[in-house]
């Protein structure tokens, strides 16, 4: 296995955390469009059938039908949990090596001495 250095750590981490972010947007995106084509039928089926629009809850809920608010509102939040936990996401999956620094490229172990938690060059943190 080749051994990562810090830039191709950065790249990795970049290509990941668009790729969390582009599912965590196809999620939102998919999670309100479920949520609105589920208000929209309820509402104007109901308008249209002459009920009230506490009826509108009602219409479009039976037995084979999609239920989109059920379905729409998980979607939506685990959507938004993802696109906020992106970042922390990408830099659990792709880890830095334990040997350099990513922002410096200072080394930070150096024989038997644990890696510190940040670097002593520039402070970024190192896991």
């Amino acid at each position: 296995m080749p051994r990562l250095t810090p830039d191709t750590t950065r790249a990795a981490r970049t290509v990941t955390l668009w790729a969390l972010r582009l599912v965590g947007l196809w999620l939102i995106t998919w999670g309100l469009f479920q949520i609105g084509t589920r208000l929209t039928f309820g509402i104007s089926g109901s308008i249209f059938n002459n009920g009230s629009l506490r009826d509108a809850a009602r219409t479009w809920t039976g037995i084979g039908e999609t239920h989109g608010l059920f379905r729409g509102l998980p979607t939506l939040l685990l959507g938004i949990a993802l696109a906020l936990a992106s970042k922390h996401l990408a830099r659990w999956i792709i880890r830095p090596p334990s040997h350099t620094c990513l922002r410096c490229d200072h080394p930070l172990s150096e024989g038997d001495h644990p890696v510190p938690t940040r670097c002593p060059e520039c402070g970024e943190p190192t896991a």
